[in-house]
């Protein structure tokens, strides 16, 4: 019994998940001889639809260019997967117009019962001003300078440019096409980046 009762749980909540706050599961135990059969009565309820909020971003990134891109669009069945990739979204589309360290606070979803209308909140916290590219250092190749000038010249972006990640994974690509490493590490040094931010810099 207290592993059905898990089961009936875990139905309920896929269910939540998918939307359908209000679904209902129930459980039984049909006894044969020497056999129990365990059957599931689910009654869905009504799905929730979508509605979905961004704050916090930049400037340079328009509100409905973001909610445009988000898979759980406005007035679309809530799906909480969708919610949660979301974040990850936003993040990358913010970083994305030279923001190199970006949070989401208070992403939290809302649920009016009566309407069937799940809010979705996302903020967004910029932990640095937007940021151009500085110097590169390269580190493992010390005792190889012909292969370090080959990596400088796949660097897919130049000193002074605005910060893109993008430019850091064509970078990467670039250099495991040379054929030379079995692992490539190309990031940010945010370390740096928020020392700077806290000196006012």
């Amino acid at each position: 019994p207290y592993q059905l009762g898990l089961d009936t749980k875990r139905i309920k909540g896929a269910y939540t998940r998918m939307g359908f706050f209000e679904a209902k599961v129930d459980s039984r135990i049909d006894r044969q001889d020497n056999a129990e059969t365990v059957a599931f009565t689910i009654v869905e309820g009504p799905r929730a639809t979508a509605r979905v909020f961004v704050s916090g971003l930049p400037p340079e990134l328009p509100e409905a260019y973001v909610l445009d891109k988000l898979e759980l669009q406005e007035g679309a069945p809530f799906d909480y997967e969708l919610y949660e990739d979301g974040k990850e979204a936003i993040k990358l589309l913010v970083e994305e117009q030279g923001y190199p360290v970006v949070d989401l606070e208070g992403s939290v979803v809302t649920v009016d019962r009566k309407t069937h209308v799940a809010a979705v909140s996302y903020r967004v916290v910029r932990g640095a001003p937007r940021s151009k590219f500085g110097k590169v250092a390269i580190t493992g190749v010390e005792n190889f300078p012909d292969l370090e000038r080959a990596i400088r010249g796949r660097l897919a972006f130049l000193e002074g440019e605005i910060y893109t990640p993008r430019a850091l994974a064509e970078t990467s690509r670039s250099l495991y096409d040379l054929g030379r490493f079995s692992q490539v590490r190309v990031e940010p040094d945010r370390t740096a980046l928020l020392a700077n931010v806290g000196e006012g810099g």
